[in-house]
């Protein structure tokens, strides 16, 4: 039985994070359109609003349940960590997509949709904390899952930097919003390195030359983004 609850989370975390990020490809304007694929379509309309609606839930829905998840793995992640994590995450995939509908159909419904999603996540890992705080006794964590969990966060810190690269490229072409997400996607790059590190010191190891190497990387970054917003924000560049 236990086996097949392994293979059952396994297939299920792997499933939602791929879920995730495909919606990432539907909403964030990864490529060369003004806009995500998603605000693109017919959904765009006020009137069909519904299952844009149904996706803004049902994504909040996702990411509260890969948190869970992620904290069965790994019982040193928090449900505070987790609140945070991932209610940014949620922000982050849909900002630019609902700002845009707001404006284009004049309405906050998407925006009070968005707000919602962000409560959910927040009150459901407090209702864990509640529960947590009643039973503090963590079950035995199988040794693989921290190793896999450390990929995954590996994964979303590759994922996102190669985003922010896009997004700041882009902004150069004249999209200058898009130098907002270049910097959305560094601040969650750095949020899934501190997860990463917290994990390394979780398990004992040595985490003096990777948390030096990640200050100097994202001090780096953040100076290459800065120097790239000056330039086109006020050279034109």
């Amino acid at each position: 039985m236990e086996k097949i609850k392994n293979i059952l989370e396994t297939a299920l975390f792997l499933g939602l994070t791929l879920g995730l990020y495909g919606l990432m490809a539907l909403t964030l304007p990864l490529f060369q359109d003004s806009q995500g694929l998603l605000v693109m379509t017919d959904w765009a309309d006020i009137s069909r609003s519904g299952p844009i609606h149904l996706l803004l839930f049902v994504s909040a829905a996702a990411c509260a349940l890969l948190g869970t998840l992620l904290m069965e793995w790994v019982p040193s992640l928090s449900p505070g960590l987790m609140a945070n994590l991932w209610s940014l995450t949620y922000f982050f995939i849909w900002i630019d997509s609902v700002f845009f509908l707001c404006q284009e159909n004049r309405s906050v419904r998407y925006l009070e949709a968005l707000g919602l999603g962000i409560l959910f996540i927040y009150v459901f890992f407090l209702l864990i904390h509640v529960q947590a705080a009643q039973n503090p006794a963590p079950a035995a964590v199988e040794s693989w899952k921290p190793k896999v969990v450390g990929q995954w966060f590996w994964g979303w810190m590759g994922f996102y930097f190669g985003l922010s690269c896009l997004m700041a490229y882009d902004s150069l072409g004249g999209q200058s919003v898009r130098m907002v997400l270049a910097f959305g996607a560094m601040a969650l790059c750095f949020f899934n390195y501190l997860l990463c590190l917290w994990l390394k010191k979780s398990g004992t190891r040595e985490s003096g030359p990777f948390s030096l190497a990640g200050r100097r990387f994202f001090t780096a970054w953040f100076s290459v983004l800065t120097l790239l917003w000056v330039a086109e924000r006020f050279f034109g560049l």
